[in-house]
Parts: structure tokens; sequence; C-alpha cells
């Protein structure tokens, strides 16, 4: 597990990461790390992260490795309703510009639209979404990196078994991806705040398998 590193100002984000909105956000965000209660507190505005064009507000750091192999986990504890499509969660994404690949576990502000694996698995394309459990926070996410496979998680309580929510491919042309908590209020220029805890990122094992000479027919393994 990497640990939460303090920043040497009181109340700032943990040292290597990055605060900054993505798109054309007119509201002015913020983002705090609480030491004492390892508590993220993140507010942002923007229109969506959906379509091929995203306004959000990120708290992230980079993962420089390819093939990526992790565990991006945490805990959202609060979230401000500002509307029923505000987005609240984890995210990996190949860069910082609105049409970027990413994928994304959100959960919602009520059980109206709960919890969904939302993604962009091509540069500038289309936004692609799968529906999870209709409830809201507090809630646990988490997503799992193999190499270009991102797979999308939920629970509702540490003794809970994860619940898969979705699994797809990314197409990737970049080393790095930054790797983090997003907030989108859904409202242009109104901030909406949430609260994260128990976030952590654990490295996995990575296998791969190859054919090697002439196959004929090639092979595989899960």
């Amino acid at each position: 597990t990497f640990p939460i590193v303090p920043s040497p100002d009181p109340g700032g984000l943990p040292a290597g990461c990055s605060n900054r909105d993505t798109g054309n956000v007119p509201a002015a965000a913020s983002a705090t790390y609480d030491e004492a209660t390892g508590t993220f507190t993140v507010s942002g505005s923007g229109a969506d992260i959906w379509d091929s064009a995203d306004e959000f507000h990120f708290v992230s750091r980079q993962w420089i490795e390819r093939p990526a192999a992790f565990e991006l986990t945490a805990r959202v504890t609060s979230i401000e309703n500002v509307h029923r499509w505000t987005k609240v969660g984890l995210m990996v994404r190949e860069h910082g510009g609105p049409g970027a690949v990413h994928g994304s576990v959100f959960v919602t502000p009520t059980t109206q639209k709960g919890i969904a694996f939302q993604r962009r698995p091509v540069e500038n394309g289309p936004s692609e979404h799968t529906p999870g459990r209709t409830i809201s926070a507090p809630v646990w996410l988490r997503l799992v990196v193999l190499g270009n496979r991102v797979e999308a998680y939920s629970r509702r309580l540490t003794t809970d078994r994860w619940v898969l929510i979705g699994i797809d491919e990314l197409t990737r042309t970049r080393d790095t991806l930054e790797i983090g908590l997003a907030v989108s209020s859904h409202v242009d220029g109104t901030l909406a705040s949430a609260t994260f805890d128990n976030v952590s990122v654990v490295p996995r094992r990575f296998w791969r398998g190859d054919d090697i000479g002439s196959v004929g027919v090639p092979g595989f393994f899960s």
C-alpha cells in the first residue's frame, strides 16, 4: 500500500497529489486533507463527466508503470445534494484534457441514480455507462486496473463482499495514468462538496500471456 504522506501545510493535500479543474469550470473549486482523520474534502463544479468532454475537479497522483496493475479504493462518506447526477468517486485518467480516456466509478447523492461505472474508452469518444446498485453514501468504491482493463466495484460495509459493476478495456496511448478523486456538481458554476476516507492504492501482481513460436492457434489464459 502506498502511504498517505502528510503535507507540510496544515489542511494541504498529501505530498505528490495535484489539485485542479478539468474542462471549462467557472466556479473556484478546492480540496483539503485532514491528517488526523485521513479525510479528503473535495468541492467541484462542472456540467458533467460525460459525452466526449468532461468538467469536474480532480485530486490525483501519477501512476508511472506500464502495464499498470493496482487497486484504487476509498470510502465516500458524504455528498452534497446539488443535482441527482452530482458525481463523486474514483477515476483513472490518461491525462488532464477534457476528452481524455478514463475509467471511473461514481456514487450520486440519492438512490434515484445510485452508483455507476462510467468510462470513455477512446480519446475524445463517447462515454459509456453501466449502472450499479441504487445506494448512496456512505459507500466503498474500488477500481482495479490491470493493463488496459478497468474493473469497477462497490460495497456498503467493510464486512460486505465487493460487488462487481462492470469491466471494460481502455484504448491507452501513454505510459502514465492520473488516479484519484473526482467531483462534478452537474450544475455549472455551483460547487458540490464530498468527503472521502480510507483512500489507498495497492499494487497488484500482473500476469501476461504470450504465444511462443508458430503455434497456429492463439492461446489464452484467465
